[in-house]
């Protein structure tokens, strides 16, 4: 049977890329570190109607076509703001294993497929990284690089990878940090993930857009330029 790249298994390897570059300095600095001051900005409160989903921390508008389903539908209408709210009781001196679990409160801020399950393929997916994380990436190169390791470590198995070298791309006006993963295996599955990477008023905001050929990727270019940041 043919492997697919499927939703659930790319939001593991995303939600890992948090914590992918480890250094020896920040881990030993962490240790050392009984408890931080962290402050959780406000990213989370979106908005979503039949045509656009707009998110006010970040300034991001994105025009949602009618073929397009958002998977994460009901997280924004009801549980983004109840969530927001949970981070921002966060703001107080934390130990360090509090610290590492601030990674479980960076849910997607929009998922978009064509299916209507955890199994459908992901098309464009925005979600956000708190930087400076004990641990954790603390530049877009840093955290680029912890997405190659954990793509690698999540497909190494299942699909041939092929990186391209890190480019910088201009997406809503603002300037990203971009790499396409190819993905391929004995089936004649092949797969490709362009990952765009900011660092937006010290957090980082990634674009993920997936498609499986060159003609999905013109018509999903086209809403990528669409896209509005300010």
């Amino acid at each position: 049977m043919t492997r697919q790249l499927t939703l659930s298994t790319f939001i593991l390897t995303i939600c890992l890329t948090g914590c992918g570059q480890q250094n020896t300095e920040n881990k030993n600095h962490a240790t050392r570190t009984n408890n931080m001051q962290v402050n959780i900005p406000n990213t989370l409160e979106s908005k979503l109607t039949d045509s656009s989903f707009v998110n006010s921390f970040f300034g991001v508008t994105v025009d949602i076509l009618k073929n397009w389903n958002v998977l994460n539908k009901i997280e924004i209408e009801e549980h983004l703001n109840k969530k927001n709210r949970e981070l921002e009781a966060l703001n107080r001196p934390m130990t360090e294993g509090e610290l590492r679990n601030l990674e479980t409160h960076n849910p997607f801020l929009l998922i978009i497929t064509t299916g209507i399950n955890s199994e459908a393929t992901p098309l464009l997916m925005i979600n956000n990284v708190q930087s400076g994380m004990p641990g954790g990436p603390n530049s877009v190169e840093e955290y680029l690089a912890g997405s190659k390791e954990n793509i690698e470590k999540t497909y190494k198995d299942i699909f041939y990878l092929e990186f391209s070298p890190i480019e910088e791309k201009i997406v809503g006006g603002k300037k990203f940090k971009s790499r396409v993963v190819k993905l391929t295996n004995e089936q004649e599955y092949k797969s490709f993930q362009r990952i765009y990477c900011s660092m937006i008023k010290g957090v980082f905001f990634n674009i993920i857009v997936n498609y499986s050929n060159e003609n999905e990727w013109q018509e999903l270019e086209k809403q990528l330029l669409k896209i509005k940041l300010i």
